[in-house]
């Protein structure tokens, strides 16, 4: 079993690529930072999926025994870059991205069963890898199904409502916590809903497939609250222009209308 402490160790690590990629894009793209880091999130969708059939990994937290699949350590990242999108660059290059995820993922679910097919005659000396791909190959569709499902769902609620807060917030830094976790939390509600039960529902016990809801949800909050952290500290270096670009914080419209952002 491992604890908390892993948990967050491995969550760090994952949110600290995806802010370094950030900052590096916003050094070196200049007016193409959105489609960078749309093309940053792509990869992460295909990695996520790959991970969350994978593996599954048992936590042991707050006194409880919790069984979750590894993309859990992934996919909230996708939040947080579509946020920092939404947040910067607007609505649309938030958009973007989850179409961009939405046809990496597409992609996965055609080319995966297609390469690892007998289409392409295995060699005599992969015997073992054969027998593993079956297994990949029996719960890849409806983890891809299920993935789709949920990541366009989920992406596009995240956009919707984290635009809509900062209407109501009137765009104000002091009220960036309440648009990163409101709206992310509403979208990993939706993600590990649909997900779970459609991925792995009849395939393992009720009770484990509600566990591993419970548990997903539970968890991808708290990596919510530190990936806010994160957003905060990328507010910081653009207010002081460590990374300012092209877009020195402009309001997201200003983008848009100015043609930064397709």
């Amino acid at each position: 079993m491992h604890g908390f402490g892993i948990f967050v160790a491995g969550c760090l690590v994952s949110l600290s690529i995806v802010a370094v990629i950030c900052i590096i894009a916003e050094r070196i793209a200049k007016g193409y930072v959105p489609v960078m880091i749309a093309g940053l999130l792509a990869g992460v969708t295909i990695l996520a999926d790959i991970t969350a059939s994978a593996k599954l990994v048992d936590l042991q937290m707050f006194g409880m025994d919790l069984v979750a699949d590894a993309g859990i350590f992934i996919f909230p990242v996708i939040l947080l870059g579509q946020d920092y999108l939404n947040e910067f660059y607007g609505k649309k290059a938030a958009q973007v991205a989850v179409w961009g995820g939405f046809m990496a993922k597409i992609y996965l679910a055609i080319m995966l069963p297609f390469v690892l097919s007998n289409f392409f005659p295995w060699s005599i000396h992969a015997t073992e890898l054969q027998e593993a791909s079956k297994i990949t190959l029996a719960l890849g569709a409806r983890i891809s199904i299920a993935s789709i499902i949920a990541y366009f769902l989920a992406g596009f609620t995240n956009v919707y409502v984290y635009d809509r807060l900062k209407t109501i917030t009137k765009n104000k830094k002091k009220w960036l916590w309440v648009r990163n976790n409101v709206s992310s939390n509403v979208a990993m509600l939706f993600d590990n809903i649909l997900f779970c039960f459609i991925a792995f529902g009849g395939v393992l016990p009720f009770a484990v497939v509600w566990g591993m809801v419970l548990a997903g949800i539970m968890l991808k909050w708290i990596l919510n609250w530190l990936d806010t952290i994160f957003l905060y500290i990328m507010y910081w270096f653009k207010e002081n222009g460590i990374i300012s670009g092209e877009h020195h914080l402009k309001h997201p419209e200003e983008a848009v209308a100015e043609g930064d952002v397709g």
